[in-house]
C-alpha cells in the first residue's frame, strides 16, 4: 500500500509538469509565430526551429511517460496486491505454494478419474433414482486446485450425462480460481454451477466458517436423508 500511494504521488508530479510544458511550448510556438517574420538570419531561423522541435519532443516524451507510467502503476498494484506484506502474512498463501506440481496433478486425477468412477459404482449399489448428485467441496489449498478442473472438464462418463450435479462449497479461493479461469464454450461447468457456504470469512484460511457455515452443511445433509427415505 505504501509503494501504491508513493506511485501515486510520482504520477502527481509528472501530470504537473506535463501541463507546465504544454503550456510552455503553446508560449513558445505563439513566440515563434510572432518573431520569426522579423529573423532575417537564416542561422537564426534554422535554430528558433531546432529550439521548437527539441521542445516538443521533450513534451511528447513526457505525455507518453505518463502513460507508459499509468500502465505500469497498474501492473505494480497487482503485484503488491498478490505478493505484497499482506500476502506474505497470509497462512494460506504460503501454504498454496507448497507442492504446485503434486496438487495440480491430484486435481486433475480426482476430476477426470476418480469422480467419475465414484458416481458409476452409487449408480451400480443403488441405481440411478438419485438424478441431483451434492458434491461438497472443502476448504484448504490441496482443494482449490479442483476448482478450474471442475470447470474446464467437469464430471465425465456416459452415466454421468444422466446426473444433476450442484456443487457446494465454503472455499473462498476455489471461488476466485473460477473467476480467474477463462470462459471458454468448450468449458463443462461455469459459475453457476457452484454455491458458496456462508459464514464468518476467514482470511488466514480463505474460506468460511463457524456456526452458520456447519447449519448449512447439516440442512444439506437432512435434505439429503429425506430423498432417501
Amino acid at each position: 500500500m505504501q509503494v501504491s500511494k508513493g506511485l501515486k504521488k510520482v504520477f502527481r508530479k509528472f501530470r504537473g509538469m506535463s501541463l507546465g510544458l504544454f503550456l510552455t511550448f503553446v508560449s513558445v510556438v505563439i513566440g515563434f509565430l510572432t518573431i520569426l517574420p522579423k529573423i532575417t538570419d537564416f542561422n537564426s531561423i534554422m535554430l528558433v526551429i531546432s529550439g521548437v522541435i527539441i521542445f516538443f519532443l521533450i513534451y511528447a516524451f513526457v505525455f507518453e511517460f505518463r502513460k507508459s507510467f499509468r500502465r505500469l502503476e497498474a501492473w505494480i498494484h497487482i503485484i503488491t496486491e498478490y505478493f505484497g506484506y499482506v500476502r506474505q502474512q497470509n497462512k494460506y498463501f504460503k501454504r498454496s505454494h507448497h507442492f504446485i506440481e503434486e496438487k495440480s496433478d491430484l486435481a486433475n486425477s480426482l476430476v477426470r478419474e476418480l469422480l467419475p468412477c465414484i458416481i458409476q459404482r452409487i449408480d451400480r449399489e443403488h441405481g440411478q433414482a438419485n438424478k441431483t448428485i451434492r458434491i461438497i467441496l472443502d476448504s484448504g489449498t490441496t482443494i482449490t486446485p479442483i476448482f478450474p478442473c471442475l470447470i474446464r472438464y467437469g464430471i465425465s462418463g456416459k452415466a454421468n450425462d444422466s446426473h444433476n450435479f450442484v456443487f457446494y462449497t465454503n472455499n473462498l479461493a476455489g471461488i476466485d480460481e473460477i473467476h480467474r479461469t477463462p470462459p471458454l464454450k468448450k468449458n463443462k461447468l461455469s459459475e453457476t454451477d457452484f454455491n458458496l457456504i456462508g459464514g464468518q470469512p476467514l482470511n488466514q484460511q480463505r474460506a468460511t466458517t463457524g456456526d452458520f457455515t456447519e447449519g448449512i452443511l447439516k440442512d444439506l445433509f437432512d435434505e439429503q436423508d429425506k430423498s432417501k427415505g
